[in-house]
């Protein structure tokens, strides 16, 4: 088995943990519901709580259907413009929130691919960090390097290590969703020859870099 292989078992494994648990505690709830368990002023508190594990499932499903789409897609490439593809992303969000700063440069890449995989970059620096994001795009070494830099307080170093592998079950209520994102990142940079960094930003928070080979193979 090589090692994307097992990164990938190990990044499916963990959202299957992270999805059994809203399940366990819906099925719990329900059951004490069913059985007039609950006081009657406690119910709209459990209803509250089934809710919000509704919602985590159901964000968690967005982001495995995200994750295979990436392994479905990475082969269609095309010649774009990489400063006006970031453009495109960056635009999306609140212009005070997140800013850009991009070299004009021709790559042979997968678009939503690459689109897929700036937004989560930037939706983990939104959630986990603090804005303004910073997303710059420069080439050097026959690389281009894909920066988003918060304004956070970055991850703590025992966290870092693991990722973006999933995280060990006691930071996963902090950072499963970062890192299913991070995976799926990940699997772009290395379809594409490249590899995803994770370092101190020198705003405070995280910077996450795409390096990407400026000739990849074919």
């Amino acid at each position: 088995m090589n090692s994307n292989d097992e990164r990938q078992r190990t990044l499916l494994r963990g959202l299957i943990h992270d999805i059994r648990g809203p399940l366990g505690r819906i099925k719990l709830r329900s059951e004490q519901l069913a059985a007039g368990l609950v006081p009657v002023d406690e119910v709209m508190d459990d209803v509250l709580k089934m809710d919000a594990d509704v919602d985590q499932l159901c964000e968690l499903t967005n982001k495995l259907y995200a994750y295979a789409d990436s392994l479905a897609d990475q082969h269609d490439r095309i010649d774009l413009e990489i400063a006006e593809l970031l453009g495109q992303v960056v635009n999306s969000y609140n212009s005070v929130n997140v800013q850009l700063e991009a070299e004009r440069r021709i790559m042979r890449l997968n678009p939503l691919a690459l689109k897929r995989s700036l937004n989560n970059l930037i939706d983990n620096a939104l959630e986990y960090g603090l804005p303004p994001v910073l997303v710059c795009a420069r080439s050097g070494n026959d690389t281009l390097i894909i920066s988003v830099d918060d304004h956070g307080h970055g991850l703590q170093p025992a966290t870092q290590l693991l990722m973006p592998r999933m995280p060990a079950s006691g930071d996963r209520h902090e950072t499963s969703h970062r890192g299913l994102g991070l995976g799926i990142v990940e699997q772009f940079c290395q379809a594409h020859g490249g590899s995803l960094d994770l370092l101190r930003s020198v705003h405070g928070g995280l910077r996450a870099e795409m390096h990407l080979p400026l000739r990849p193979s074919a």
